[in-house]
């Protein structure tokens, strides 16, 4: 049996162009050419990275963003529209060194969807509630007082039924009854800076299924919520 043996010499130069962001924070964009006989290839990527030591297995990556998405992931919540995304710089080098266009540095939790500075102040993320999230419905809030309650704030929209103008909804059939009720509220919070930070600090004391409960306390509708004899006893 013969065998063929071929030697191919491969020469490769990696070039990484490194710019500062921000403490800790810079965009690279690097540069690989690879030579192989006569022919030589080359490919490039950029990526955003940091250098800052933490334990947390959940902290997130840092991305360069179009300033506009910070507010519009308040009014609207957690990347919830399709341009949300394009938002995202995939090429962050070439976007920070466009002189002519601003830009926004963020951490960003898919893990539990928050989003922070590059201080590490927590941003505000519009947060929707319904008959099932933050139990809007009948049975633990008076609806009528409780609508009027979010009609006068500037920082809730309120959805009417998909089927209808009503502002109150009729729960379906199938999910009805119980502590579910009847009827229920459908709207999203829009917090200011200021407020939403407010929620985090009471949120944070205690686990993450009481976040919606610290959002109703921090809009004040905890006045218009139903007591039943049960939970006085629980």
């Amino acid at each position: 049996m013969n065998i063929k043996t071929q030697t191919i010499e491969t020469h490769e130069v990696v070039t990484v162009e490194t710019v500062s962001v921000a403490s800790n924070v810079d965009v690279q964009r690097i540069t690989t050419v690879r030579t192989t006989g006569t022919q030589t290839t080359s490919s490039v990527t950029e990526r955003v990275v940091h250098h800052i030591v933490t334990d947390d297995t959940n902290f997130g990556h840092f991305a360069i963003i179009e300033p506009e998405l910070i507010d519009d992931l308040r009014l609207t919540g957690w990347f919830s529209k399709e341009k949300q995304w394009s938002m995202v710089s995939k090429t962050p080098f070439t976007r920070v060194m466009d002189c002519q266009k601003p830009y926004q540095i963020v951490r960003i939790k898919h893990y539990d969807n928050t989003v922070y500075d590059v201080d590490g102040k927590q941003l505000p993320v519009a947060i929707r509630f319904n008959y099932i999230d933050g139990n809007v419905n009948d049975y633990n809030f008076d609806l009528k007082g409780l609508l009027q309650h979010l009609k006068a704030r500037q920082d809730c929209l309120l959805h009417t039924e998909r089927f209808g103008n009503s502002l109150i909804h009729t729960i379906p059939s199938y999910n009805e009854g119980g502590t579910s009720g009847y009827y229920g509220l459908e709207f999203v919070w829009q917090p200011t800076t200021e407020l939403f930070r407010q929620y985090v600090e009471l949120a944070s004391k205690n686990d993450r299924f009481f976040r919606l409960e610290a959002a109703h306390t921090v809009m004040g509708n905890d006045k218009f919520r139903i007591t039943h004899k049960e939970d006085e006893n629980s």
